[in-house]
């Protein structure tokens, strides 16, 4: 079933019904997941799903109900459910429907062509993803997983109010992790990828990145404690930016739990540090032309040299401040309404090179992996977290280093970048280039 034939029999049960103010969302979705081990196919997964949600208004209360059988009477079962919860909510002013926003920008997140290509193709790119990994070096001995994976999907909203849109998108990515061993010692390393066109993934250099950062830390040594210079490669950066992530969400500034509330127009990083949200980043992975209540997305500044500028908004969350939604709506499927949250996220990128910033650094730590970074405090910024790198001394790589811990506050490590590099890179939906630190305690032995 198309899914214009979807949304019009949606469309009759929501007016048969007599609803007047209600969004009807559908999403149709092929994937296709490989995976490969010892140069054979070890897993080949294909799915399609289709579905669509339904959130009707009523005075302050909003009814949500979603289907993924649209024969057997699941539509109008999904219908009648939405308008009785609608009934039986809390009474909330803010919960309204958006109007038709500013014309709809247009962006580039389809390509035609991925679905043209032969299965065989893709079965060799998890293959060459692997070989690369294990090529690398002879030090690489073996791949715990090494996944190619695609989708195309497409994207219906409509509601009441007048918004009528659509749009087609495809991404596709790879991920490998590969073990790295010398003696008795052994490295895990992993990397991954993503591209919204088939040409556009190197699967070739994810496995070498995952081969390099796994036998860059064979030998790694303990240091004693010091407080130094730190580089942070642009994942662990990535990293950093991701606990600090929630706190420009304004749904998380309404509800007391970012730890930027009340701090627009003041000083919050580094005068060298710009933050931005853009949901129209060239292919990035939250790119799209219209958000999950189908207003149009935009590029958000939130740090500008170091200054908090705002926040990131939805409708509901906009109606509470008296402001206008950014763009901000997000899905995590139909089966719950859209909410605030993330597009692409991302440091802008500066001028330094990888090796002009370890030029700068002088004699610190280069920091590529820190583990628990999940447990960091999103509310309070307050870290303490395993880490490995290499040691810089006199500006050049000298020895590996494992065993170590860093602890401090985010906000106080936004503050002391000292240097951006130029080497910005999306992890997801989150992106950060290298930065330097001016000093950072190491926990050692």
């Amino acid at each position: 079933m198309e899914i214009i034939e979807k949304k019009n029999l949606i469309l009759d049960e929501v007016r048969n019904k007599g609803l007047k103010e209600f969004e009807i969302y559908i999403n149709a979705t092929s994937s296709l997941s490989i995976e490969s081990k010892e140069g054979k196919v070890d897993s080949f997964e294909v799915s399609r799903q289709a579905g669509a949600s339904l959130r009707v208004f009523d005075k302050g209360r909003q009814g949500f109900s979603f289907c993924t059988d649209f024969g057997n009477g699941g539509i109008k079962r999904m219908v009648d459910d939405a308008a009785l919860s609608c009934q039986h909510t809390t009474l909330d002013e803010f919960r309204v429907l958006p109007d038709m926003g500013s014309p709809i920008p247009s962006v580039s997140v389809y390509d035609e062509g991925m679905k043209d290509v032969l299965e065989e193709e893709k079965i060799d790119r998890a293959k060459a993803l692997e070989r690369a990994a294990l090529s690398f070096d002879m030090r690489m001995k073996r791949v715990r997983k090494a996944a190619y994976s695609e989708a195309e999907y497409e994207v219906y909203l409509l509601n009441s109010k007048g918004i009528d849109v659509s749009h087609k998108g495809t991404y596709c990515s790879a991920s490998i992790s590969a073990l790295a061993e010398e003696g008795s010692e052994s490295e895990m390393g992993s990397d991954f990828d993503f591209s919204r066109s088939y040409k556009g993934l190197d699967v070739e250099k994810v496995g070498r990145r995952a081969a390099e950062n796994g036998v860059q830390l064979l030998g790694g040594r303990r240091i004693k404690t010091v407080r130094c210079p730190v580089v942070l490669e642009n994942s662990v950066a990535a990293d950093f930016l991701g606990v600090l992530a929630s706190s420009f969400i304004a749904d998380s500034v309404q509800k007391g739990k970012s730890l930027l509330a009340g701090k627009i127009g003041t000083t919050v990083g580094s005068e060298l540090l710009n933050v931005f949200d853009d949901g129209l980043y060239p292919g990035g992975l939250g790119t799209a032309p219209v958000d999950g209540e189908g207003l149009p997305r935009q590029r958000t500044p939130l740090i500008q040299s170091g200054i908090l500028k705002g926040y990131l908004y939805d409708t509901y969350s906009a109606a509470k401040d008296k402001v206008k939604s950014t763009g901000n709506a997000v899905r995590g499927g139909i089966k719950a309404p859209p909410a605030c949250g993330l597009t692409n996220l991302y440091i802008e990128k500066g001028d330094f090179s990888r090796d002009a910033l370890f030029n700068t650094a002088g004699t610190g730590l280069f920091v590529t992996e820190v583990m628990g970074m999940h447990t960091a405090n999103p509310v309070s910024g307050d870290f303490s977290v395993g880490a490995a790198g290499i040691w810089i001394e006199n500006g050049k790589r000298a020895y590996p280093v494992k065993g170590v811990a860093i602890a401090g506050n985010v906000m106080d490590v936004l503050k002391s970048v000292t240097a951006v590099g130029s080497d910005l890179r999306f992890f997801g939906k989150i992106g950060a280039p290298s930065l330097l630190i001016s000093d950072l305690t190491i926990s050692g032995e």
